[in-house]
Formats: C-alpha cells, structure tokens, sequence
C-alpha cells in the first residue's frame, strides 16, 4: 500500500510538471532571433497586409505580434538613414574643426552615446514585455515598446540638424 501512494504521488508530479509546460511565452528572448516579419508575410500582398495590420480584422494574436514587428522593421530603417547621414556629417565636421586649435572630436562620443541608447531601448521594452508575465500580447507589447521609442529616437536625432 505504501508503493501504492508512492507511485500514484510521482504520477502526480509527473503530471503537474507536463501540464504546466512553457508556451513560447515564457522565459526570456532575443528580439534579434526573430525572423523577418516579410517571413511571415510571405505570400500576401502589400494591400493585404496593410488592411491586417491596420485594422486586426480577422488576425491572431501571431499575426499582431509580426505587424507590430513590421513597424519596428521599418522604424529601425529609418533611425538606420538618420544615423548614417548624421555620422556622415559628424565625420566632416570633425575632420575641419579637430585640425583647428586641437578641438575635441564629436564622433567617439556621438557613437557611445548611441549604444547607450540601444541598450537602454532594449532593456526598458524587455522590462515592459516581461511585467505582463508569460501572457500572449506580451511580443506586441514589446514590439510596440521598440517602435515608440525607436521612431521617438530618430526625431530626437533630427534636432542635431538645427
């Protein structure tokens, strides 16, 4: 009898343990890892995906996740031009005024400032996705987290134009 309890005991948290099994969810994960979100869309037109995107008719929780991850696609591309023309411009700048009275140059400052910015967005939008728990809005959450501030970032950066 003692065997009995015993086993149907280990049965019992052989089957809690199944039971409550990670969902993709769960736990921590790396934006980078994601595929491109015109993976996803592979086979749709551009109309289709527009109307999908910009109204949820008929989408999944799946589908949310990857037009919120199309959006930061595109954010990141335009943060991406921004960065390069104004780097183009630092350089230059750099180069004529480094060469007059031993200025300081801007370029090595102007580029850590800009990965302190990265790592701060990441950590702030993983701090955001990750207080939801292991809910299903959670990738939405967080890709819209990345958009925002991506988009917020490139129009901070403009103000370096004036």
């Amino acid at each position: 009898m003692k065997y009995y309890y015993l086993t149907l005991t280990l049965l019992s948290l052989a089957f809690a343990a199944s039971t409550s099994a990670k969902t993709r969810y769960s736990g921590e994960f790396d934006y980078r890892d994601f595929k491109p979100s015109a993976i996803y869309f592979h086979g749709h037109t551009q109309a289709e995906i527009d109307h999908l995107c910009n109204t949820g008719d008929g989408a999944s929780t799946e589908d949310m996740e990857e037009c919120e991850h199309r959006v930061f696609e595109r954010a990141v591309k335009a943060l991406s031009r921004k960065l390069a023309a104004l780097t183009a411009r630092i350089k230059k700048n750099d180069n004529e005024y480094a060469k007059q009275d031993d200025e300081p140059v801007a370029l090595p400052s102007f580029l850590k400032s800009q990965a302190a910015w990265v790592q701060y967005r990441d950590n702030y939008c993983y701090s955001a996705a990750y207080d939801m728990g292991p809910g299903s809005a959670k990738y939405i959450r967080f890709f819209g987290c990345m958009s925002s501030m991506t988009k917020a970032r490139t129009k901070e950066l403009g103000q370096f134009d004036q």
